[in-house]
């Protein structure tokens, strides 16, 4: 079993794709055993499937997963979470907008908590975006009474797995993920990060198809939880 685990996911993301791979590969080439790449593509119409397959071969240790057709961002994660076999998992979007860097202030936070979680300092996003965001995190504070702040990545150790069901397939798993972890009695810490902006191409999620499916997860969670 491997140390670490990471997810790298996208959809349409044939530019992005490898160079956050390889930003990655530069960062832990000193320890190499220690961890595992897992790459999913959301089922891609242009060539990502391509490249992450290039990468494979290119690499030990990269497991690719493929979708028939784009399921979201939470099934992009179970799917991961399920093959993953570090001992630690985390995960980055293809776009190249969360740091890799942030997964190495994981490692250094994490030796007595459970889960950590970063969120933006500040957020170089369209004022579109920022209102939906500030939106959707409204909506989890009137259902949940908190609004966790999780708007980057997290590292958590995979035992929460074993008492966290995941069921969203948009981006509200990760509010489920953090408000099933918390019930559950798991430590958490949060850092401050900050946010680039995407290596090349547009935003996929930021959409009213993509926050309408948000919202009505977030509602189906407060419900199945109550």
């Amino acid at each position: 079993m491997t140390g670490f685990s990471i997810i790298v996911y996208g959809y349409n993301e044939e530019k992005n794709f490898s160079s956050v791979v390889y930003e990655i590969l530069a960062m832990f080439k000193s320890f190499p055993d220690t961890y595992e790449l897992i790459l999913i593509d959301d089922g891609s119409l242009d060539e990502t499937l391509s490249v992450l397959n290039k990468l494979k071969q290119e690499n030990q240790g990269i497991k690719v997963i493929s979708h028939s057709q784009r399921n979201g961002i939470g099934a992009c994660l179970r799917d991961g979470y399920l093959a993953a076999q570090g001992e630690l998992i985390t995960f980055l979007p293809a776009d190249g907008q969360i740091d890799p860097g942030d997964i190495l202030r994981f490692i250094e936070l994490i030796d007595d908590c459970d889960v950590v979680c970063s969120y933006y300092n500040e957020k170089p996003f369209s004022l579109f975006r920022r209102i939906m965001s500030k939106s959707v995190r409204l909506l989890v504070f009137m259902l949940f009474g908190s609004s966790p702040r999780i708007e980057g990545s997290y590292m958590f150790r995979r035992k929460i797995l074993e008492g966290v069901s995941l069921t969203s397939n948009s981006f509200a798993i990760n509010f489920e993920f953090v408000i099933k972890a918390q019930e559950q009695g798991f430590r958490f810490k949060f850092f401050e990060t900050h946010p680039r902006l995407r290596l090349s191409g547009h935003s996929k999620v930021v959409n009213l198809d993509t926050i309408w499916k948000v919202f009505t997860e977030i509602v189906k969670l407060r419900i199945r939880l109550s």
